[in-house]
């Protein structure tokens, strides 16, 4: 099932003191702003390498019916559901009306109770929640080389600064790939 992101808040999980240290730009603070940008394009090269977001993000899943349904984030917090009813008022279910179970591999909801629906919408049903992502040492450390190779690199095009930031962040984010299988 598709689900769609509401909002995606960067987490920025390497500040702009920790990548000047790294670049070793100590009480050099005219390139602030333009690290900050470059730690934006370290994290969605990463991003884009391991295929997860590093983002907290606001999610909505919607379902035509009440079923069970496995949640395609990790880390689930502020869960909500809301649903049509017959008259088509929106209303928000009682949290005692589902279960969040996060003992298995993914977060899964299941309905204890199944209300009417409106007939009149093709996805009565919205699963609302935050996913906050565990970002191990490793994966932040691919940001900050990234973020350090793109700054080198800066006037560079930006396919050569991608490609040459590109090779440390395999080999730093491996294990953390989603893999399909």
């Amino acid at each position: 099932m598709d689900y769609k992101i509401i909002t995606k808040n960067p987490t920025n999980i390497v500040t702009v003191p920790e990548l000047k240290a790294q670049l070793m730009l100590w009480g050099d603070n005219s390139y602030d702003a333009e690290l900050l940008n470059i730690i934006d394009a370290a994290a969605n090269l990463v991003e884009d390498a391991c295929g997860k977001s590093l983002s907290t993000e606001s999610v909505l899943y919607p379902l035509d019916t009440f079923k069970d349904v496995e949640l395609p984030h990790e880390y689930i917090s502020d869960l909500t559901v809301h649903y049509f009813d017959v008259s088509g008022d929106d209303t928000l279910m009682d949290a005692s009306g589902y279960v969040l179970d996060e003992t298995g591999m993914k977060p899964k909801v299941s309905f204890k109770e199944l209300p009417a629906l409106s007939s009149d919408l093709s996805f009565p049903i919205s699963i609302k929640y935050t996913a906050t992502p565990n970002v191990p040492a490793r994966v932040k450390h691919a940001v900050l080389v990234a973020a350090s190779e793109l700054f080198e690199v800066r006037g560079e095009t930006t396919e050569k600064a991608r490609a040459k930031a590109a090779i440390t962040v395999d080999r730093l984010i491996g294990s953390y790939k989603r893999v399909a299988v």
